[in-house]
């Protein structure tokens, strides 16, 4: 096996705002649902189906990349995502404007990460995101598709996966 860098993804910006806010937000409107409503069994699913969004949203979040000679990996609380180094066709930092400008497919937006898919990007086309700091982003183009990612510093990161790129052609 071959030396590997790990680089933490850790909550910052708006994620850290946004998480209190939307768990709090939710719990009050969970109260005033059970208490007000004259249907218990309807308020208590829907304080389940909240309880469920919460556990999966955290179950996703992006923990870790881990770069090595093989390729680039992406740690999750409960799975993860692999990307052979071989099929990586470029690597690039990407704004938030680009990243969010059509909005996200399919995934968890702001609770405790930015994770899941977006199609029909118009800079950046069809690919996953796995972020938790939206000023580190790093864009991995491979395959027919790509991966957004964010690191503690998304330029030592860039600079670790194009390092390995160049050692092996």
């Amino acid at each position: 096996m071959a030396q590997g860098n790990v680089y933490k993804c850790k909550a910052a910006g708006e994620v850290r705002v946004m998480t209190p806010v939307l768990i709090g937000s939710m719990v009050i409107a969970v109260i005033v649902l059970v208490y007000d409503s004259p249907r218990l069994f309807a308020a208590i699913l829907v304080a389940v189906l909240v309880v469920v969004a919460i556990v999966v949203s955290y179950l996703y979040v992006p923990r870790a990349v881990v770069v090595d000679d093989q390729g680039v990996g992406i740690r999750q609380t409960v799975r993860g995502n692999f990307i052979p180094m071989e099929s990586i066709r470029s690597v690039r930092r990407v704004s938030k404007k680009e990243v969010f400008g059509s909005g996200l497919d399919v995934g968890v937006g702001g609770l405790f990460s930015y994770t899941g898919t977006v199609r029909k990007n118009k800079s950046l086309g069809s690919f996953s995101l796995y972020v938790r700091n939206t000023a580190e982003m790093v864009f991995i183009e491979y395959g027919d598709g790509g991966v957004v990612v964010s690191a503690d510093s998304g330029d030592r990161l860039m600079e670790d996966i194009l390092s390995r790129m160049s050692r092996k052609a």
